[in-house]
């Protein structure tokens, strides 16, 4: 800066100089003035001047007051809905489900081949033992849910569209309710149709093959929840059997407990299946291996004959017994 000022005091001299030879009038003419005066007057700043002086410019407090502000805490996120919910369900007993609206919600049933019942405008759609719904508006949906030509059993549900992601609802079968839903089986169509379309070993046989690809037979109901509605028992020195985390898959004449086996001991052991032998199983087997190497654990199937529950027509005692 104060060399700034040099140069512009010494082209003020110079411009007085040439002002000078050009001969202009006295009304022009400018004092004579050493060069050192000017020079002094206009590049030293005044003597003795304390920094205070300087005036500052006044900080409003308002301003002072938002910047000692502690910066704004973040918003917690909204907690995730559960999109995923399994639920335990009984025949004939209404369940309440919240679904997303305007969305398409995944609704897996215990029924191999489900059939809905419904009033509603809402979109359904049935792919397996699985039911597609999705609802434009805020009104409830009211579904029956059945076995394909079989109206013994079914599931009533009331769907309440909500502002939530896509769910998927697994529905199964509530503890006790495969027990008391067994003699309204009995008329299984379905079932019964492919149970008896073939030879019983062929049945068996079959039934065992769909039954470890992960398949339900036709017909054929699924309990996920492996609440037993009978018991099954099985004993074979140095295994260890489970059916309370299993499944239960039930036709029309045959019934399936679904285990598993594991070798508890630090030898190899082959699976019998006679250690589940009892007077009403019809089959056994266990898949992927029989073999069982020390800690190796397999499923076992067990497959159960339904028996026909006792008629409960009244007898009525015979006139001629009574009149001897």
């Amino acid at each position: 800066m104060l060399l700034k000022t040099r140069w512009i005091a010494i082209l003020m001299i110079a411009a007085v100089s040439s002002l000078r030879g050009c001969g202009l009038s006295k009304a022009w003419a400018i004092p004579d003035l050493p060069s050192s005066a000017v020079l002094d007057s206009i590049a030293q700043p005044p003597a003795n001047t304390p920094d205070a002086a300087i005036e500052i410019p006044v900080v409003p407090a308002q301003v002072l007051q938002k910047a000692n502000m502690p910066p704004p805490a973040a918003k917690p996120l909204p907690a995730l809905s559960k999109t995923h919910l399994k639920l335990g369900v009984e025949p004939g007993v209404n369940q309440i489900i919240p679904v997303a609206i305007r969305h398409l919600n995944r609704i897996v049933t215990p029924f191999s081949h489900p059939e809905v019942t419904t009033t509603s405008d809402a979109h359904t759609e049935v792919r397996a033992s699985v039911v597609y719904v999705a609802t434009e508006g805020e009104t409830p949906v009211t579904l029956f849910v059945t076995e394909k030509e079989d109206e013994n059993q079914a599931l009533s549900l009331t769907l309440l569209p909500s502002r939530i992601p896509p769910r998927e609802i697994v529905l199964q079968w509530a503890n006790g309710a495969m027990r008391r839903g067994v003699n309204s089986l009995r008329k299984n169509l379905p079932a019964q149709r492919w149970e008896e379309g073939q030879p019983y070993i062929s049945t068996v046989r079959t039934l065992f093959r769909k039954i470890a690809l992960g398949e339900v037979p036709p017909g054929y109901s699924l309990d996920q929840t492996g609440s037993a509605s009978f018991e099954t028992r099985c004993y074979q020195p140095g295994l260890v059997f489970d059916f309370e985390h299993g499944q239960q898959i039930t036709g029309h004449h045959l019934q399936i407990q679904v285990g598993t086996v594991r070798n508890d001991t630090e030898r190899a052991i082959v699976f019998e299946e006679s250690a589940c032998w009892r007077r009403d199983i019809a089959a056994v087997s266990a898949w992927p291996a029989r073999w069982l190497k020390p800690g190796q654990k397999t499923e076992i199937y067990v497959v159960k004959r339904i028996e026909e529950p006792a008629s409960s027509n009244a007898t009525r005692p015979s006139l001629l017994k009574a009149l001897r």
